[in-house]
């Protein structure tokens, strides 16, 4: 992985990464299946890899919020096997001591030639595997305005915890006891900040509307901003697989 991102520059399109280190990990299963017990396996490793590589040596995220080593085992001892725990400790160590650099000159070239490509996106989910990965974001948690029925919005720390699998929030300092919704219970999410009563309360403007967006439960909704375009697209993307996992449940519950 190493030395294959040392020859190009990751897009920052999502769906032109995901290709990318698909392709990587199909070529790296055809050619070490036995180090694997699924291909699928292959890839969440690979993605693993680039997603601790982001979240420890770009400037921006806070100490508080850098992958632990025992998070990155924890997260990959789930889904891989039969690739050990002291394996992982030491890919972590090593990716944490050294980050993933490109040092070709060809890079500018490559890279404006994959920003120019039209991905859609998936209309189907096709691996558990993948939606374990996009888990990881959002067990680590973010900081979001959450909006109320009444009131001024505040900052909530939002997170995912698992034993149940539950939504959380709590005040952002992560004090007291943190309120939720099971994921089970999870119906929809809808963009925006006009799509729910409790965002029709607010005169939210118009800049901030894409960084808008709504959890659908049962009996509630959840209404938050993030602090980017970026950061809510994450999370929507999570909440739409969890949201079809649910209704193909209930789907089959109903036959």
């Amino acid at each position: 992985m190493r030395l294959y991102l040392s020859l190009f520059r990751l897009p920052r399109e999502s769906q032109q990464i995901d290709r990318v280190i698909e392709a990587f990990s199909n070529s790296y299963y055809d050619q070490n299946a036995s180090a694997f017990s699924e291909r699928d396996h292959a890839y969440v490793l690979a993605y693993s890899l680039i997603f601790l590589n982001t979240m420890n040596h770009n400037p921006k995220i806070p100490e508080s919020r850098r992958m632990t080593k025992s998070q990155f085992v924890k997260f990959n001892e789930k889904a891989l096997n039969p690739v050990t725990e002291e394996q992982l400790g030491q890919i972590y160590d090593r990716i944490v001591k050294a980050e993933f650099k490109t040092d070709t000159d060809e890079v500018e070239k490559i890279y404006n030639r994959l920003s120019t490509f039209s991905v859609e996106e998936d209309n189907e989910v096709t691996s558990k595997d993948r939606l374990k990965m996009t888990t990881h974001v959002v067990t680590t948690g973010d900081i979001f305005l959450k909006y109320g029925r009444s009131g001024s919005p505040h900052e909530k720390y939002v997170f995912l915890l698992e034993d149940p699998p539950r939504l959380c929030w709590q005040d952002k300092k992560r004090t007291g006891t943190p309120r939720f919704i099971l994921t089970q219970h999870i119906l929809d999410v809808e963009i925006g900040s006009t799509r729910t009563k409790v965002f029709q309360k607010y005169n939210i403007a118009a800049e901030l509307d894409d960084r808008c967006f709504s959890v659908i439960g049962e009996e509630r909704t959840l209404d938050l901003q993030a602090r980017s375009k970026d950061v809510r697209s994450t999370w929507v993307k999570y909440f739409q697989l969890v949201a079809k996992d649910n209704a193909r449940r209930r789907d089959k519950s109903e036959e």
